[in-house]
């Protein structure tokens, strides 16, 4: 799709990191639209949306449990600020945004409490039960194994949700010990910067497994994704998280698992085992400004896969 109002409105900013978050969080509106009805230009999408298409964009949203309060309001803003400009320019009469209730200080703030970090025995009750098919779905054998390896490399990787979801076949990268990296683009990274991440060995059977599984299900779509719905559609990050609800409940687990709780799983994870604070900075994508390591260089320095392999090996 041709977007041309959204490319001439990031034009007034010249920060790269705040064009990259209006970027992100209007593509994230026009993903959602998209999925509903289909438009050659976004002056096309602008012209013909209207306040129920917004009011379920962030209904949608509240529904998923995926984004904190302080997010949403963060993305209510921007596209308040997007449909001013599409106003100016005569492409929309109305800022749809004007019947969403932004959240209050208040609770904002009682929103900031600490995650749930599951443990590991938890998520390897979850990686069971995708092996239990429901009598009246569809797609199971696709859709089960998919979510196994989902679960799988979010648990050894940390990826954030929309960093995993974006992966393309052409980003994963066979290494020579058997298993693969994954290179991700700095524009999916929620700080923009470039990442290489492990398949490591535990899991490159369910990944064989999916890829089989993933081939023949894509012989109606030609998708590129790794990871795509029973339509071949993108998925979306509120579709995981009621995966992950759902295995919660075959696990008889009363716990509030989502896609980020991964991360934070690795990450405690690979800081109890006491390894340089450098890698695992590189595994995690953040910024190495001021730490003490004996590991310098970019995060996507191939010298240092070995060591993500190992390090990241944690469903073995």
């Amino acid at each position: 799709m041709d977007t041309e109002i959204k490319d001439r409105f990031l034009m007034k900013f010249d920060k790269a990191n705040t064009v990259k978050t209006y970027k992100g969080n209007i593509d994230g509106f026009y993903e959602f639209v998209l999925s509903r009805k289909t438009f050659n230009t976004d002056k096309e999408l602008l012209s013909a949306i209207d306040f129920n298409d917004v009011e379920d964009y962030f209904y949608d949203m509240k529904k998923s449990n995926q984004y904190k309060k302080s997010t949403m309001n963060l993305k209510i803003n921007v596209l308040n600020e997007f449909f001013d400009f599409a106003i100016k320019r005569r492409v929309m009469s109305f800022n749809l945004t004007d019947t969403i209730d932004r959240f209050s200080k208040e609770e904002v703030k009682k929103d900031q409490t600490k995650k749930y970090i599951p443990s590991i025995q938890e998520i390897k009750r979850l990686i069971n039960a995708s092996y239990d098919k429901k009598p009246d779905g569809r797609c199971q054998d696709f859709n089960n194994v998919r979510n196994r390896f989902f679960i799988a490399l979010l648990t050894s990787t940390g990826m954030r949700v929309d960093e995993a979801l974006g992966i393309e076949l052409s980003d994963i990268e066979y290494v020579s010990n058997g298993c693969y990296m994954i290179n991700i683009n700095g524009e999916r990274v929620k700080n923009g910067m470039d990442k290489r991440v492990p398949i490591p060995k535990s899991i490159i059977s369910i990944f064989e497994e999916y890829k089989i599984r993933r081939m023949i299900r894509n012989e109606k779509f030609n998708s590129n994704l790794l990871f795509f719905g029973m339509r071949g559609k993108k998925l979306s990050g509120s579709r995981t998280n009621e995966i992950l609800e759902e295995y919660c409940q075959r696990s008889n687990m009363n716990i509030h698992i989502t896609n980020h709780c991964f991360r934070h799983f690795l990450t405690e994870y690979l800081r109890s085992k006491g390894y340089d604070i450098g890698l695992v900075y590189k595994i995690m994508g953040w910024y190495e400004d001021g730490i003490i390591t004996n590991y310098h260089g970019e995060a996507t320095d191939k010298a240092y896969d070995e060591l993500k392999l190992r390090m990241c090996d944690v469903l073995g």
